[in-house]
């Protein structure tokens, strides 16, 4: 992935769940690790971390392609 989409879901994460940086700097940012990092940190259960992470690539989505007309970023994140 590329590491300008990967700082960028770290700060959106940062910034949606309060999260110091160094909690984040040493998981891959896929959607599956990203994930466990939500039930290992707050204790989430496995539904409702996926649906946080899930509305929050969501939510991404949207804002990069009405920013640039294409939402080929969010697409480059890995499920695994």
């Amino acid at each position: 992935m590329n590491q300008q989409i990967s700082r960028f879901l770290r700060s959106e994460v940062m910034g949606r769940w309060q999260v110091e940086p160094v909690h984040l700097a040493e998981i891959d940012v896929t959607r599956e690790s990203l994930i466990r990092f939500l039930q290992d940190t707050f204790e989430f259960s496995r539904s409702r971390a996926t649906l946080e992470i899930d509305t929050l690539l969501f939510e991404l989505e949207e804002k990069l392609r009405c920013a640039s007309g294409s939402s080929a970023l969010v697409r480059q994140i890995p499920a695994a």
